[in-house]
């Protein structure tokens, strides 16, 4: 009787520490919450013509984000960084094209602060180009969701001076991976 008792708890420790070790392997968070790298490419793909207003738009251009983050117990501050490649062409009837080139090298940055609470982390832009609540993530291992699409907005000139905006959505639901 005794030795039955003592095999049982020595199946139960077995358990205990063989799912700890499997747990263990699992893709988490490290112990510096998020702190580090985390970089997201938004592809933009269109061809399209606008009854409207004559014209054509033309745009194949990605947009990537780097985002290094510092998580203080919770408490988060960084940067953003947007670097922009590719192109956006308007023609409107009878015109010639206006081409938008986003070269190599062109970046904007911009601070940013916010919360990590597991597993959203929430970052906001002060006074940037971004809208409220938009980088609101939610992280699983070494990868973080928006479940969402993003959107630019651009502003075409026609060739009467006049100015109207159209909204162009990323290919596919924007993620961004940890990178160290």
């Amino acid at each position: 009787m005794h030795l039955r008792r003592l095999k049982a708890l020595s199946i139960g420790f077995s358990f205990v520490l063989g799912t700890f070790a499997l747990l263990a392997g699992c893709d988490s968070v490290t112990a510096d919450g998020v702190t580090g790298t985390w970089i997201g490419t938004a592809e933009f793909q269109v061809d399209s013509i606008l009854a409207e207003h004559n014209m054509r738009i033309m745009a194949e251009y990605e947009t990537e984000f780097t985002f290094t983050i510092v998580d203080d117990g919770g408490l988060i501050t960084g940067t953003v960084v947007a670097d922009f490649s590719g192109m956006r062409i308007a023609q409107e009837a009878g015109q010639p094209a206006d081409t938008l080139h986003f070269g190599d090298g062109v970046e904007f940055t911009n601070d940013l602060f916010g919360t990590y609470i597991d597993p959203e982390l929430e970052m906001d832009v002060p006074d940037g180009p971004y809208e409220a609540n938009l980088w609101t993530f939610e992280i699983i291992g070494g990868r973080g969701e928006l479940n969402e699409f993003l959107t630019h907005t651009h502003t075409i000139t026609r060739a009467d001076s006049t100015e109207f905006t159209i909204e162009l959505k990323s290919d596919e639901f924007f993620e961004i991976r940890r990178e160290n």
